[in-house]
């Protein structure tokens, strides 16, 4: 029999252009009996941490470390009666920067657990997971905006991010030590997003054409100037949250030096690296090793 769309036991949120594989369904099912049997109440489908299990269950702070994240929303599946019981959810639209479905996650997941799945309906690889040819077909989101205040720049980023911070220092049911910890992931996850991932998606042909930009050089300059201004605004923002403590700093301090690391030694040198052994071969098997 048919159900009214969204009164199902389980929501799968699938953006509208992603691929699906319906073939799968069986699996998924399976995996979601699996999931009512065991309080999970969010899975993430089509993503794993390269253990080989079809599934991977999180809780606690893990949990919101693992989901409540800037992340592709194809694949989010929730459990439906909780999802209908959350107070106006509208709101998550009003305050949420790109994200909403965070809020969403990080309710659920304090009712609950939550999971990695690989059921096949859903399989996101290299960032494209599309029906359609990124080169062609222009993103609905913000494809006009200037490169420098698109979803994914790095002052965005950088917001994105602090929004999902205040989220886990507002939740008085984690201990400070796990809120220092969240902090210490999500600003790393900020460096990064401002220098070596900058880098990667503006010089990424498909990505950057869907977006309706050319790609783009990235200096070494920029990116070290985007880590110090995403710094700053991080310390500036924690201030007048009242949430900038001895401890946040040093982790401010660290990871900003591991930045620059990255930025100005590390991709230097592999880049070098990259050109010297790729044509030979050597640079695949190196990969293969390291995975």
């Amino acid at each position: 029999h048919s159900l009214e769309l969204g009164k199902g036991e389980w929501l799968y949120l699938i953006m509208g252009r992603d691929k699906m594989n319906g073939e799968n369904i069986g699996s998924l099912i399976n995996i979601l009996d699996y999931a009512r049997e065991n309080n999970i109440l969010y899975l993430k489908d089509g993503y794993t941490k390269r253990s080989g299990k079809e599934i991977q269950v999180f809780d606690g702070i893990k949990a919101m470390l693992e989901f409540t994240r800037v992340l592709h929303p194809t694949g989010d599946i929730y459990n439906g009666e909780i999802f209908r019981n959350i107070p106006d959810r509208t709101r998550y639209y009003e305050i949420s920067d790109m994200y909403p479905e965070n809020y969403i996650k990080h309710y659920l997941l304090l009712r609950g657990k939550g999971a990695y799945v690989m059921s096949g309906v859903h399989i996101f690889e290299n960032n494209y997971s599309s029906l359609v040819d990124f080169s062609k077909v222009k993103s609905s989101v913000e494809s006009k905006k200037d490169i420098s205040s698109v979803y994914f720049s790095p002052k965005r980023r950088t917001v994105q991010n602090l929004e999902l911070i205040d989220m886990i220092d507002g939740d008085e049911t984690f201990s400070q030590d796990e809120r220092d910890l969240y902090f210490s992931t999500r600003f790393r996850n900020i460096t990064n997003f401002v220098s070596l991932l900058w880098l990667g998606w503006c010089s990424d042909y498909l990505w950057m054409a869907h977006y309706g930009h050319k790609i783009r050089n990235v200096s070494i300059r920029e990116m070290v100037s985007n880590i110090f201004t995403a710094c700053k605004d991080t310390k500036t923002h924690l201030q007048e949250k009242g949430t900038l403590t001895p401890k946040r700093q040093r982790i401010i301090r660290y990871c900003f030096v591991k930045a620059l690391f990255r930025a100005v030694v590390y991709y230097p040198i592999r880049a070098v690296a990259k050109k010297i052994l790729e044509p030979l071969g050597i640079w695949s098997l190196l990969m293969r090793g390291r995975e």
